[in-house]
């Protein structure tokens, strides 16, 4: 057994041996050097939390719900109930440096880097689902690629109402400091049931899952995606352009070894890739900031000072110089830009169990989801000037 002390689920706790070396091996700890939301703590200086402490979160939720189900009699085999906690542990494993927004530099996203990792022989991570259970492995990728026998379990860990939205929320709004993500959790999965193999909820926790399908357009507005946060964000991007139009130049001075795949936009093999963390991507960003390019300099004092761009109106770019345009300034769709926390589709949607034993979609009988304010469309679409 081993316990953690975790600020938002007060305990996370460890009872099978696998799982503590699963938690313990060096691809899982290179989670704690990834910030959980890139640089939005330049606008909301307590999100520094990382990936680590999410993902632990995942698991302990998966956990509780579990133990709900058989509380309620659910037979789950041995090989479902090890797969669904690994898979919940392991389930952001392949994120890049600054999460998501090395998914816009890598072009790659990170559930891609998460197979390979897992199937990857090399790692300590395949090594030990391997020695616990031959079927193991294979659990755990049909898991993550949503593919299980099971639909309960693959909504379980991807859905509309899911551990890994339910402790996101949680978990970001708590170190911004907001309010929007504070979530009835344990009434949420005390009202989880598995009807005809699929996950559904009380109508009693209506109004908690509209709660968080709230929170989670509210974070979308105010924190993911809001302009502030996007003028922090495009430095990122600009960054990378930069260093590799230079790169392709053969102007650059500083040596970029352990990231030239990525200025030549190839795929990292595994072993790269796990390289890579955000200490990593700060010693080039301070190597740049000696480079004789008064562009990429600029960028780059701006990342280590926090400095974000400034948010402008569109007819403020009309005189920037174009030859700079996508390095100290760019239009910005605030819709399509950073879509980093879209809604699920619907196929995804969560179910309502009646008292009278009907299941219907939530969208059918919730007049919050009907207004739609949960709707990703929603959000602003205009576009917004951004420079440096």
């Amino acid at each position: 057994m081993r316990y953690i002390t975790d600020n938002v689920l007060k305990n996370i706790t460890f009872e099978e041996e696998f799982l503590i070396k699963l938690f313990n091996t060096k691809e899982f700890k290179r989670l704690a050097r990834i910030n959980q939301l890139g640089l939005t703590n330049f606008q909301f200086p307590g999100a520094t939390h990382n990936r680590l402490s999410h993902s632990l979160g995942v698991y302990q939720l998966a956990k509780k719900f579990l133990k709900k189900f058989q509380e309620d009699n659910i037979k789950i085999d041995r090989l479902t109930y090890q797969a669904i906690l690994a898979s919940a542990l392991l389930h952001d494993i392949g994120h890049g440096p600054f999460s998501h927004l090395f998914e816009q530099i890598s072009k790659i996203n990170h559930e891609k880097y998460s197979l390979k990792i897992i199937n990857d022989q090399s790692t300590e991570i395949n090594k030990i689902l391997r020695e616990e259970n031959d079927k193991l492995l294979e659990a755990v990728n049909l898991i993550l690629q949503g593919k299980y026998h099971l639909d309960w379990v693959n909504q379980l860990i991807s859905s509309e109402i899911d551990v890994d939205r339910l402790d996101y929320l949680l978990r970001d709004s708590y170190h911004v400091g907001l309010d929007y993500g504070k979530i009835e959790y344990n009434w949420l999965i005390r009202n989880a049931k598995i009807i005809d193999n699929k996950l559904a909820f009380s109508q009693k926790a209506i109004s908690t899952i509209e709660a968080m399908i709230l929170g989670r357009y509210h974070m979308n507005k105010v924190v993911y995606n809001s302009p502030k946060n996007i003028a922090c964000s495009i430095l990122f991007i600009w960054f990378f352009k930069r260093l590799k139009y230079l790169f392709n130049l053969n102007k650059l001075e500083n040596d970029y070894q352990e990231i030239i795949p990525l200025l030549k936009e190839e795929e990292l093999s595994t072993e790269k890739f796990l390289n890579l963390d955000d200490n990593t991507i700060w010693c080039f960003i301070k190597k740049a900031f000696s480079e004789k390019d008064q562009i990429l300099h600029k960028i780059s004092t701006h990342l280590i000072y926090q400095k974000r761009a400034t948010v402008c109106d569109i007819d403020e770019l009309k005189n920037m110089d174009a030859k700079e345009e996508g390095f100290t300034w760019e239009k910005i769709d605030l819709k399509t830009s950073f879509s980093f926390y879209q809604e699920s589709n619907h196929s995804k949607e969560a179910l309502i169990l009646f008292n009278d034993h009907k299941i219907k979609k939530l969208r059918d009988v919730s007049t919050v989801i009907n207004i739609k304010v949960n709707d990703y469309r929603n959000l602003k679409t205009e576009k917004i000037g951004l420079k440096i």
